[in-house]
């Protein structure tokens, strides 16, 4: 994946793919890849648009901008990528919902 510029994470539309959380997602942001991803693929479509991580692609669009990809670009994405996915992020979470399911379990 280091020597691309694009990731591809092409689905088709059902329900499994709406609620979808590719693990793909985060391995193209680590390697500093922009992603090219279908529209409704779990919440990772919304977020390629709202954060400019690559392009959200369909059968009707036909002029996408692609170009390779920068040092700094892949810089952004490596960085984005670390910051929302990474399990440090999610520490507290876990440790709040383990705690949780051992008070419950203790008499």
């Amino acid at each position: 994946m280091s020597i691309a510029d694009y990731g591809f994470l092409l689905r088709e539309r059902s329900l499994a793919n709406a609620v979808a959380a590719p693990t793909k997602f985060a391995e193209y942001l680590a390697a500093g890849l922009k992603v090219l991803i279908s529209p409704g693929v779990g919440d990772y479509s919304d977020l390629v648009e709202k954060h400019a991580l690559g392009h959200v692609i369909d059968e009707n669009r036909t002029d996408l901008p692609l170009a390779p990809t920068s040092l700094e670009e892949r810089e952004r994405l490596i960085c984005f990528g670390h910051d929302q996915f990474c399990k440090r992020r999610y520490r507290e979470n876990y440790c709040e919902l383990i705690t949780g399911l051992v008070s419950r379990e203790a008499p």
